[in-house]
């Protein structure tokens, strides 16, 4: 309609040329879509390649490093154990040197043994002739003592007796102090005073009486020996007194102590309990969290672009699609 010799007769309506020049613009953009898809694709392709070149050359990097290291690890093993053999090779036989050694100090040790055994049994015996011989010098020295005491003793006597009788010679002998109680029947004594009891009967005579406090031998005062009485049980009272003192103070401290125990174990348990119910609710709130989370944080750096490129890629066709639907209704 356009071209040639009916150019001039033919013009095309306002709507007509609104309609061409939509279907221009739809084209155009079209064009302008496929283009820059187009270049998008490309532009993925050489990043998925530089991408797959720089992971296979990390391969070939770690590849290598594993490899150096591993032989490596092998040379230093194999060069211990060559280290190692050489020592085995030269410490052969001197297994059987040193048990051989061992035998000889074992021997001489046991018959050094022997001879300090022999050396402690003679030191022994000697030390037990010696006690013998002590124990005997000393029993005798003791039996000559008590000889000597007793010869004392009986010397003494004679002389103490001796004494008596040229003190007291006409002092009537025991045997005619018995015949005479009857001569002294009558006789009454009557004492006032507790000096004038004895400890004997009334009828013997005042040199043969023996008084409480009168003999310096005994020198024995019943005040005294009261007094002292009352001193010891005083003495004990207030030692028992200090004995219940200090088992009741005992007692308190170990009461105190075994309710500290007590307080201690209750107030552990409920420690326990109570970071039992706080654990519970930290991984109550952990599992919640890490549910919560999106899955693909678990997904390696490399997966997680490869999907983001695929998303891209399904939200480009989608547009393209829904675009070229809207270009057809339009048609």
């Amino acid at each position: 309609i356009i071209g040639g010799a009916m150019s001039s007769v033919y013009r095309l309506s306002p709507n007509e040329q609104s309609c061409l020049l939509h279907q221009k613009n739809c084209e155009r953009r079209k064009s302008r879509l496929v283009h820059v898809r187009e270049q998008e694709k490309a532009h993925s392709r050489d990043i998925a390649k530089r991408d797959s070149l720089k992971r296979k050359a990390e391969k070939e990097l770690l590849e290598e490093h594993i490899r150096a290291l591993t032989e490596s690890c092998l040379e230093a093993e194999l060069r211990s154990l060559e280290d190692k053999y050489s020592k085995t090779l030269e410490g052969l036989g001197q297994g059987q040197k040193a048990a051989q050694y061992i035998n000889d100090e074992c021997s001489r040790i046991q018959e050094l043994r022997v001879l300090l055994a022999a050396k402690q049994q003679a030191r022994a015996r000697e030390r037990h002739s010696t006690a013998l011989k002590q124990c005997a010098a000393k029993r005798s020295a003791d039996q000559a003592n008590k000889e000597c005491t007793l010869q004392r003793r009986k010397d003494a006597f004679e002389k103490e007796r001796q004494a008596s009788r040229d003190t007291v010679p006409g002092l009537m002998s025991p045997h005619m102090l018995v015949l005479n109680l009857a001569a002294d029947k009558g006789r009454k004594v009557k004492l006032k005073e507790v000096e004038g009891y004895s400890l004997s009967y009334y009828h013997i005579p005042n040199s043969m009486v023996e008084r409480a406090g009168t003999d310096e031998r005994l020198g024995v005062d019943a005040h005294q020996m009261a007094r002292d009485v009352t001193n010891r049980d005083a003495v004990v009272e207030a030692r028992c007194h200090v004995i219940h003192q200090e088992q009741s103070e005992r007692s308190w401290l170990r009461h105190s102590q075994a309710l500290k125990r007590v307080k201690l174990e209750k107030e552990k348990d409920r420690m326990l309990a109570e970071i039992g119910n706080l654990e519970r609710e930290d991984r109550v709130r952990r599992q919640r969290s890490l549910s919560r989370k999106p899955l693909d944080i678990f997904q390696p750096p490399q997966q997680r672009l490869d999907a983001l490129h695929e998303q891209q890629r399904e939200m480009e066709q989608a547009f393209e699609g829904l675009c070229l639907k809207a270009y057809t209704a339009l048609r």
